[in-house]
C-alpha cells in the first residue's frame, strides 16, 4: 500500500507477487488469487508484459486450484499471448503446458463429481432399502456399490450407522436383528474392497463397536455406573455369512476381563472414552452360556 501510494506501481506489483507466494505457503488460495489480481491491476498501462504474463500464469494456476476452469483457461491464454508478443519461447511452452494441464484437471474433476453423484445416489437407495427392510434391493445395491464405486463394506456400514442407531433405539438397544440383516444380505463381492474375508470380519466387529458406542451415548451417558446394556451385545445363533464365530461374539474390555458383565461398575465417562479409542472392543468369543462346560 505504501509503494502504491508513493507511485511505485511496479514495485508494488512485485510485492504482490511475493505476497501471493506467502498465501500459497498458508494454503490460502483465495487470498493468493486476490494478490495476483491486485498485482495485475497495478501493472495496467506500465508496459511490463513479462511481469504481467508471469502473474497471469500464477492466476491461472490459482483458478484451477479452486476448480474455476473457464477463468483459469482465460488467464493461461492471455499469458500465452503475452509470451508470444515477447517472443519468449520458454514462456510459451509453459503457458501451453498449463493449458493442457487445465483440460486434464477439468476432466478429472468432472469424473470425480460423477463418481460422487453416483455414490450418493446408490447410498440413498441403500438407505431406502434398509428402511423398507427390502433384503433383495439392499443386497443388489450393495453389490453395485462394491463393484462400481469406491464404497467398501466399511464405508457402507459407516453410512448406515444413523439408520442402525435409530432402529436400535426402537428395539431398546437390541441390535441382533440389525446385525443379522447386515451380514446375511451381503453380496458375493463384499470382500473385494476390504482385504478379503479377514477384512470383512473386521468390518463386522467395527460396526458392532460403533453401534455400542452410539447406543451408549444416546441413552446412558451421564447416568452413573449403574447402567446395564450388556444384553444388547450378546450374539447367539448359527454362523452367519462373513463370520468365523458364533454370530458376532461379545463386547469385551481389554484389561483381562473375561466378559463385559464383570465391568458393569465402569463409570460411563471411562467407558465412553474406552469405546472411542478401542479400549472396549468387539471381540470374537462365545457368550458364557455357549462356552463348553468344565
Amino acid at each position: 500500500a505504501i509503494l502504491e501510494t508513493a507511485g511505485h506501481k511496479k514495485a508494488a506489483a512485485e510485492a504482490m507477487q511475493i505476497l501471493l507466494q506467502v498465501h500459497l505457503e498458508k494454503a490460502d488460495g483465495e487470498q493468493a488469487l486476490a494478490a495476483a489480481e491486485k498485482g495485475l491491476q497495478l501493472l495496467q498501462g506500465l508496459n511490463e508484459s513479462a511481469l504481467e504474463a508471469s502473474l497471469m500464469v500464477e492466476k491461472s494456476k490459482l483458478h484451477a486450484g479452486l476448480h474455476q476452469f473457464p477463468e483459469s483457461r482465460s488467464a493461461s491464454e492471455e499469458a500465452l499471448r503475452r509470451y508470444k508478443e515477447l517472443n519468449d519461447h520458454d514462456g510459451q511452452a509453459k503457458a501451453t503446458e498449463l493449458l493442457g494441464a487445465i483440460e486434464d484437471a477439468q476432466t478429472e474433476v468432472t469424473k470425480e463429481e460423477g463418481m460422487v453423484a453416483e455414490e450418493r445416489r446408490l447410498l440413498q437407495e441403500l438407505g431406502e432399502a434398509w428402511h423398507e427392510r427390502d433384503a433383495r434391493a439392499f443386497k443388489e445395491t450393495l453389490r453395485k456399490l462394491y463393484a462400481e464405486t469406491r464404497i467398501t463394506a466399511m464405508k457402507a456400514g459407516d453410512f448406515l450407522q444413523p439408520f442402525f442407531a435409530a432402529a436400535a433405539a426402537e428395539q431398546d438397544g437390541d441390535v441382533t436383528n440389525i446385525v443379522h440383516f447386515w451380514i446375511t444380505n451381503q453380496p458375493e463381492n463384499v470382500s473385494e474392497g476390504d482385504g478379503g474375508q479377514e477384512g470383512f470380519d473386521k468390518v463386522a466387529v467395527n460396526m458392532e463397536r460403533n453401534l455400542a458406542y452410539t447406543w451408549f451415548r444416546h441413552t446412558m451417558m451421564g447416568y452413573g455406573p449403574g447402567f446395564r446394556m450388556l444384553h444388547s451385545f450378546w450374539r447367539k445363533g448359527e454362523l452367519s455369512k462373513g463370520m468365523h464365530c458364533q454370530g458376532l461374539g461379545v463386547m469385551e474390555v481389554k484389561d483381562d476381563a473375561e466378559e463385559w458383565e464383570e465391568k458393569v461398575g465402569y463409570h460411563p465417562g471411562m467407558l465412553d472414552c474406552g469405546l472411542q479409542i478401542g479400549l472396549a472392543r468387539g471381540h470374537m468369543q462365545l457368550h458364557s452360556s455357549e462356552k463348553p462346560k468344565a
